[in-house]
């Protein structure tokens, strides 16, 4: 007859490790998704030209402090920011509905960006704005992959019951 003893308790203690790992990790990685797309967002506005502000206000999280007078000093539109905008009659033609801003916590997903219909024309052909949108995009994959080799950190040390 052969006998073997099993000793679980390296088991169990690794089960209650990654189902501890696993509660917090949604959490985490939320809170982590969350400052990346609102870096994102605050990015593209601030390199956004501005006329009447419709185009930065209605990008992301609808920014309404964003709109104001138009800034234009001759036919041609100034090409950044150089001062907080307010409220005028400009303002009327934006509205929260330009904004896209969708968040999903359960999916781990933001999705963000605009119904302004020329803000892609000024990513592809405005002298001080060309490819900006794709630039901050990349920069936020690459801050994602950062956090996802921190994230990998976070977990073999929860795994590891430290």
């Amino acid at each position: 007859m052969i006998n073997f003893e099993v000793d679980y308790g390296e088991l169990t203690k690794l089960i209650e490790n990654l189902r501890a790992a696993e509660e917090g990790a949604d959490k985490v990685i939320w809170a982590q998704l969350k400052q990346v797309a609102t870096q994102m967002d605050e990015e593209i506005d601030e390199a956004m030209p501005v006329d009447t502000g419709r185009a930065a206000a209605g990008w992301g999280k609808y920014r309404p402090e964003l709109l104001g007078q138009s800034t234009k000093i001759s036919d041609k539109p100034l090409t950044h920011r150089t001062r907080p905008s307010k409220f005028t009659q400009k303002a009327q033609i934006s509205s929260e509905s330009d904004a896209i801003w969708e968040e999903n916590e359960k999916e781990l997903e933001i999705i963000e960006g605009t119904r302004v219909p020329y803000v892609p024309l000024l990513n592809e052909n405005h002298p001080q704005f060309m490819g900006q949108i794709d630039m901050a995009v990349e920069r936020a994959q690459v801050r994602l992959e950062g956090m996802g080799r921190t994230l990998l950190e976070w977990f073999e040390r929860k795994l590891s019951g430290r």
